[in-house]
């Protein structure tokens, strides 16, 4: 099952995760139910949480959804049902799972989380949905502060960096799904098949070869 979230991050933090192009400083909450979304007939899921840059908060909370398709990171590449089904159904999706009250970043994160994020990791909340993910990855690139925010007081607060030096912490999720998902999973109970899976791929040392 695919994910989306954001761009590795630099020293302005985690990169806008529709576009891209700018720091993302506006954090949504979404709903993960209702974030759950086909492309192509595969089911991805947004983060449990995302953050926009001003631009494209503006243009989300005004109901721009064209401009939005235009803005998206990908849409110049697609062709027009790649935008529908890439572009258009996440964005569907976002819309529905957006539990609305959207917090600056400089209001959101715990102590300690901007100097780690200055470090090159990112908010594993804001790069996937799955809680597999941030449970396999590589001890020495993750990283968990307490959780200060009110009602999350009970769960660390985690943050992730790629265990491969240049290529972004997106990147790797990307690869880490296109290799997982065509895998037989067993029966039952598979979290800890996968975690082991996870953990065995991403302690390699770098990305294996397409192949």
């Amino acid at each position: 099952m695919g994910d989306h979230g954001a761009y590795e991050p630099d020293g302005d933090g985690p990169r806008c995760a529709w576009c891209a192009a700018s720091p993302g400083v506006w954090v949504h909450r979404l709903d993960p139910d209702r974030s759950r979304h086909r492309v192509y007939g595969k089911e991805h899921i947004w983060a449990q949480e995302l953050a926009l840059c001003e631009r494209c908060e503006e243009l989300f909370l005004a109901g721009a959804d064209e401009a939005l398709v235009a803005a998206h990171e990908r849409t110049w590449q697609r062709t027009a049902q790649d935008v529908d089904e890439g572009v258009r159904a996440p964005l569907a999706a976002l819309r529905r799972a957006d539990l609305g009250d959207p917090v600056h970043r400089s209001r959101w994160l715990p102590p300690g989380a901007a100097e780690l994020i200055a470090q090159g990791f990112a908010p594993a909340e804001e790069l996937t949905g799955s809680p597999t993910v941030p449970q396999a990855w590589p001890a020495a690139h993750r990283r968990t502060l307490p959780d200060t925010r009110p009602d999350r007081l009970t769960d660390p607060y985690v943050l992730l960096r790629s265990p491969w030096p240049g290529t972004p912490v997106r990147d790797v999720l990307t690869l880490l799904w296109q290799w997982l998902e065509p895998q037989h999973y067993p029966d039952g109970d598979a979290g800890a098949w996968e975690r082991d899976r996870i953990h065995t791929y991403l302690s390699q040392a770098g990305p294996p070869p397409s192949p």
